[in-house]
């Protein structure tokens, strides 16, 4: 996957397909409100039970994405965070798990922001 306006909409339909609640954070997610700024990187905040991580991991993969970090892989709570590089090496999509109320509720609390015909969502500020 190269760096360009159809990286965003191409992750959030892999989420969509692995039925994992999410929301874009980061820079993408400020880019919904303010005027954008370039960023070389995709971070979400996700729910995924056990069974859900998989598929999203699955997904991915069938995509061509890669995990390269997992920290807390062994955790009962499962990992922080997982982060995903791009077949080509060019994307990173980092995956931040929810776990505390605050990451839920911003997965609650996303919209759906169309933002240069990219429908992902994202929290409301």
């Amino acid at each position: 996957m190269t760096l360009g306006p159809g990286a965003l909409p191409a992750v959030a339909r892999l989420f969509e397909e692995a039925a994992v609640p999410y929301a874009v954070i980061g820079a993408h997610a400020v880019n919904a409100w303010v005027e954008p700024h370039i960023t070389a990187d995709i971070d979400v905040t996700a729910q995924p039970d056990a069974a859900a991580m998989a598929r999203l991991q699955r997904v991915l993969t069938a995509a061509g994405w890669s995990v390269t970090r997992k920290p807390g892989d062994r955790q009962p709570s499962g990992p922080d965070f997982v982060r995903f590089v791009s077949e080509d090496a060019v994307m990173t999509l980092e995956v931040q798990v929810a776990k505390t109320d605050l990451q839920r509720d911003v997965i609650r609390r996303a919209v759906v922001a169309e933002d240069a015909g990219c429908g992902s969502r994202r929290p409301r500020i």
